[in-house]
């Protein structure tokens, strides 16, 4: 859909968000570094913090523990991204060409349960349709008509302080949304793709 080497800044992940902030998207608070007492410093000021991979190779975001924290030494070889935990709830936001397709995704775990990951929870999970505040569609309309990409998957975290996004993806999943929503982003999809035949 999208075509190759289209804005490349997911490759990096730290620069990604530094450009999601230039179209006044919330962006979590992080931090890239092979240093111990840099990262101590962060842990500090934010309390929760996950860690994941910074270049476009798909990781698994973790929570940073006391087991990391033993294997400090291990920090030095290689650079690690580290973001302060948003609390709220998952959201996935399709943009094919200006048509926004929104849904919630929660587990269904105990409320006091950290869900740090929802694509890796193995417990059930509830989709539900949501409405996207109009500086936030705005902000990702922008981003889309900037970047010439045709189809998004944006990420956030959804809270009652806002929307925090995580991530623009130039190639997202979408599947087990869409079976959520009638196949609404195929058929967006197979629209866009007959007008440009």
């Amino acid at each position: 859909m999208n075509r190759p080497r289209l804005e490349p800044s997911n490759g990096s992940k730290l620069y990604h968000l530094w450009v999601l902030e230039k179209f006044r998207f919330t962006t979590p608070r992080s931090l890239l570094t092979n240093s111990w007492e840099l990262l101590s410093d962060f842990l500090e000021q934010n309390g929760r913090v996950l860690y994941k991979g910074a270049s476009s190779e798909k990781t698994v975001v973790s929570l940073f523990t006391n087991t990391e924290a033993a294997r400090s030494e291990l920090l030095r070889n290689s650079p690690v991204l580290f973001q302060a935990y948003v609390p709220g709830v998952d959201v996935r936001l399709h943009l094919v060409r200006g048509e926004a397709i929104a849904l919630s995704v929660t587990s269904e775990r105990s409320e006091d349960s950290l869900v740090v990951d929802y694509r890796f929870d193995p417990s059930p999970k509830r989709y539900a349709v949501v409405p996207v505040p109009d500086d936030v569609l705005s902000s990702c309309n922008a981003y889309q008509a900037w970047s010439g990409l045709d189809f998004i998957g944006f990420d956030f975290r959804v809270s009652q302080k806002g929307w925090t996004i995580l991530e623009a993806n130039p190639m997202p999943g979408y599947e087990s949304y869409d079976r959520r929503v009638d196949n609404r982003i195929f058929k967006a999809l197979l629209s866009l793709l007959s007008v440009h035949r």
